[in-house]
């Protein structure tokens, strides 16, 4: 099998779609539970239309192989990223309009762009997150309650 990882939910709906044609895959998160990496992988996790999701890493790392985007998380709420590697993208967490009560915690930034963009949010929390080299977070929006805490490897 050619699958790089597995992602586990405590839901019995859960999508999770793999491109095995291509050498980046798209793992689609659509439905709520706990979702747990067993490996490294390359390609890129969508996050679209559900709420209370734990995304954890284990350590592992997504690699983007420079695609633009690693994490992507649209019209989402109680969304929790931990414990892992973010590398080769552009933008390394994608966070769209129509999302809230996003929280990123543990997380390593090695070779992107921008570590975080935000469109618009109602609360984001980065707490521990750790990169390289400077860090670049977008977020384009009014009236957010963002919070970070972020040291230097």
């Amino acid at each position: 099998m050619f699958l790089l990882c597995r992602m586990f939910s405590d839901s019995e709906d859960s999508e999770n779609i793999v491109n095995k044609n291509m050498k980046n895959h798209t793992f689609k998160i659509s439905s709520p539970g706990t979702w747990i990496l067993d490996s490294d992988i390359h390609g890129t996790i969508i996050v679209k239309n559900v709420k209370n999701v734990l995304l954890d890493l284990k350590r592992y790392t997504i690699n983007a192989c420079n695609a633009k985007k690693a994490i992507i998380i649209t019209n989402s709420e109680n969304i929790r990223i931990v414990g892992g590697n973010i590398a080769n993208s552009g933008i390394g967490i994608f966070i769209s309009k129509k999302c809230q009560c996003i929280m990123m915690e543990n997380l390593n930034f090695m070779d992107v762009v921008y570590h975080i963009e935000s469109e618009t949010l109602d609360k984001i929390q980065i707490k521990d997150v750790r990169y390289l080299e400077s860090i670049k977070i977008k977020i384009e929006t009014k009236n957010a309650d963002v919070s970070i805490q972020m040291p230097k490897f």
